[in-house]
């Protein structure tokens, strides 16, 4: 430490959280309870006070309970970039705060939002990198803290840099709010594309003005009779039912998927299948995500007999989750394209292997807000649970397109989906510079080596861009 500099506990006293047992915590408000904030409270800078926990007021000191001017920051986690997080209470909350956090209230001479916005800058989070102790668990004490260096600054001086830096990061979050926004309408605008694609909005102009080769009719009764001529494969039969609130164009017919596709359940997990003499790769369902696979990390089991011939994926392989907490997420599909060669997959995977139909129009659908609906009503167990088998999935009515308008449905539908895309880039591209020149900022206000004038002309070029 040098004469610039104080240490962090000098400037600010440090209150601990409160200890309570677990089976004491309520996840509702009731009579002689009080919320408790956590880490996960703690979000960009700010207190959201939602998804509380509740503990008897006997375990909550008056010292424990968050007042305006109070910086909350994260004593504990089992993530680096958790552990020291920190938000400025503006008001009076009111509530206490967990065992794994921690408080600091401003000494005098010290102005509490000043330095809550240290504690957003990088100079901090390297602080917090250097002292935080533990493998697993990353950890913050009152000697670490003792260890961190804040700038020693008039309290004019503080003053003069909170107001420029709430200013820039004001400016910053309104920003980020219309990026959101914007975010939320290209995620809209993919949903419409979907539901258009499926629903035959997408191509009414092409219907117009072009006759199809071959019929949606004659299009299913071909692949109905390639299914029931393979006698190992699982007979068309059974119950299904096209949905009644969706219409779809003359020239289209619904059909149930088994009437369209091969159907194949997975591999179940054993110990037997710890990889030896004969291993593969195969997808789990961290693999399979909606519309796209993440195949960043691979595992491999053992294999015996004829079974990699049997299981062995194909390109356009549709590749189904069966099962799935999430009414949201359950039957989540993607297209298998052969990135990995003699590749399986385990039994929470479906396997959908097309036989005329297109299978990337099979994935539009699959993924669509349509197809998630009539896949989440047949995946609904009596538990209450979300699942599938290959019985429910060879159930889920598909509407059929001839297939020249399935491929032009892929077609555009991938043309619009990539622009969304691209829009999307930008957006991320712009939230990340903003981020950075907020970043760049703070290390200005704080590293000591600037004029306070030149971090207030660089805050201000930030708020005017």
């Amino acid at each position: 430490m040098n004469a610039t500099e104080v240490s962090l506990l000098d400037a600010a006293e440090l209150v601990r959280g409160v200890s309570y047992k677990r089976e004491e915590a309520r996840s509702k408000p009731a009579q002689g309870l009080v919320p408790i904030v956590r880490a996960t409270n703690i979000q960009d800078g700010h207190l959201v006070l939602d998804d509380l926990v509740y503990v008897p007021s006997s375990r909550v000191s008056e010292q424990q309970r968050i007042r305006r001017g109070d910086i909350v920051f994260a004593m504990s986690s089992g993530s680096r970039d958790v552990v020291g997080k920190a938000a400025l209470a503006l008001t009076d909350v009111g509530a206490g705060f967990g065992a794994f956090c921690g408080v600091l209230r401003a000494r005098p001479g010290t102005r509490a939002d000043w330095l809550a916005h240290y504690m957003r800058s990088p100079l901090y989070r390297r602080a917090i990198d250097r002292v935080a102790t533990g493998t697993n668990i990353n950890n913050l004490s009152k000697s670490t803290l003792a260890a961190i260096d804040v700038p020693s600054m008039s309290e004019r001086e503080q003053a003069e840099i909170s107001t420029v830096l709430t200013s820039a990061e004001g400016a910053g979050s309104r920003a980020v709010e219309h990026l959101d926004d914007a975010k939320r309408a290209l995620d809209q605008f993919r949903l419409s594309v979907l539901a258009a694609a499926c629903s035959g909005r997408l191509t009414a102009d092409w219907r117009a003005r072009t006759s199809p080769s071959e019929s949606a009719a004659a299009l299913i009764a071909r692949s109905e009779a390639i299914v029931r001529s393979n006698a190992t494969r699982r007979a068309v039969d059974g119950e299904w039912s096209p949905p009644d609130w969706l219409e779809i164009p003359d020239t289209w017919q619904w059909a149930p998927t088994r009437s369209l596709a091969f159907i194949k359940g997975g591999i179940q997990k054993q110990p037997k299948r710890a990889p030896k003499a004969n291993s593969y790769p195969y997808l789990r369902v961290a693999n399979v995500l909606r519309g796209r696979l993440d195949l960043s990390v691979i595992h491999d089991f053992e294999l015996f007999a004829n079974e990699l011939a049997t299981y062995r994926l194909e390109a356009g392989d549709l590749l189904v989750v069966e099962g799935n907490g999430s009414g949201n997420e359950i039957g989540r599909a993607a297209i298998w394209r052969g990135e990995v060669d003699d590749c399986v997959h385990q039994n929470h995977i479906i396997r959908v292997r097309s036989i005329a139909a297109d299978p990337d129009f099979l994935a539009l659908f699959w993924n669509s807000p349509i197809g998630a609906r009539e896949i989440a009503s047949l995946a609904v167990t009596s538990a209450g649970l979300y699942s599938l088998s290959t019985k429910k999935i060879g159930s889920v009515p598909i509407p059929v397109a001839p297939l020249d308008e399935q491929r032009e449905i892929v077609r555009r539908t991938t043309t619009m989906l990539a622009l969304a895309d691209a829009v999307l880039s930008s957006v991320e591209s712009a939230r990340r510079r903003i981020e950075r020149s907020l970043q760049a900022i703070l290390a200005k206000a704080f590293r000591g080596e600037s004029s306070l004038p030149s971090v207030i002309e660089s805050a201000e070029q930030s708020v005017a861009g």
